[in-house]
């Protein structure tokens, strides 16, 4: 049995079929969540599992261990499908975050309900090692599109404001 828990699936996949051909029994799983959003228990939260070649009574097994003993959400999709959503889920928010982080937004006494998401956000993956970041930015085949789109559309938000 040979499993990863890697946040992009596609790259990881690809590597265990190639690398691990005779190993009939491989799963991929993906914790949805970190040090920081698990630190109070991860009961509830959300893991991401996808069937590449194992048995499925082993399979089941995992799932109910994850599930029933974890008490974690469990949700079936392909690593495409998974790095897909992953590009804005991770992608998107650890760019912004990130930035945030460097920028180093000031707590401030008027901080509206937006802005303490903005902190949060800072906070949760703004202390993420640099590898991650650069995994979830760089290993992840949507990722750089999701990137793009977002920085024109802030470029084009700017141009809104300077030119009104």
């Amino acid at each position: 049995m040979v499993f990863d828990i890697c946040s992009v699936q596609t790259p990881a996949v690809h590597a265990m079929q190639q690398y691990l051909p005779d190993t009939s029994n491989l799963l991929t799983i993906h914790p949805v969540f970190g040090p920081q959003s698990g630190k109070h228990g991860i009961t509830g939260l959300k893991c991401m599992f996808f069937n590449i070649s194992c048995d499925s009574k082993m399979y089941q097994d995992f799932k109910s261990i994850f599930s029933e003993k974890l008490k974690l959400q469990i949700y079936e999709m392909s690593p495409e499908e998974h790095d897909r959503e992953m590009a804005y889920i991770q992608g998107l928010s650890h760019f912004i975050g990130r930035t945030l982080k460097k920028m180093n937004i000031p707590d401030a006494p008027l901080a509206t309900e937006s802005y303490k998401h903005l902190r949060e956000t800072s906070e949760l993956v703004g202390y993420d090692s640099q590898e991650l970041f650069y995994s979830i930015q760089s290993d992840n085949p949507y990722a750089p599109e999701i990137r793009k789109i977002f920085l024109e559309e802030i470029y084009k938000l700017d141009t809104w404001i300077e030119n009104k």
